[in-house]
């Protein structure tokens, strides 16, 4: 992957992770989140007895909730190592040239 794409997944994945965290931060985003953990049954078995489709389909219901916990649960940590690999690719690529 080139440096500019680099750059460009790095800074949407910061806009979204921002996006995330500032909607799920805020009291209503709260809320809803709360919902969207008792809908998805993030905490309960998801398996259906032998329906696979309804096992599979519960599995996807927390998956959503698993994705929303991820990025805001995303620290500044991990957001500066991105930023730092694509510095480093950066200077790669300047050297190379």
């Amino acid at each position: 992957m080139s440096v500019r794409g680099l750059a460009r997944k790095v800074g949407d994945l910061m806009r979204r992770t921002h996006a995330y965290r500032t909607l799920f931060a805020s009291e209503d985003g709260q809320l809803v989140l709360r919902d969207l953990i008792a809908f998805s049954g993030l905490h309960a078995n998801p398996t259906a007895g032998s329906d696979t489709h309804a096992t599979y389909f519960n599995l996807g219901m927390q998956r959503v909730v698993r994705r929303i916990a991820a990025f805001t649960n995303m620290s500044d940590a991990e957001l500066l190592r991105l930023s730092q690999q694509l510095e480093e690719a950066r200077r790669g690529e300047e050297t190379d040239d």
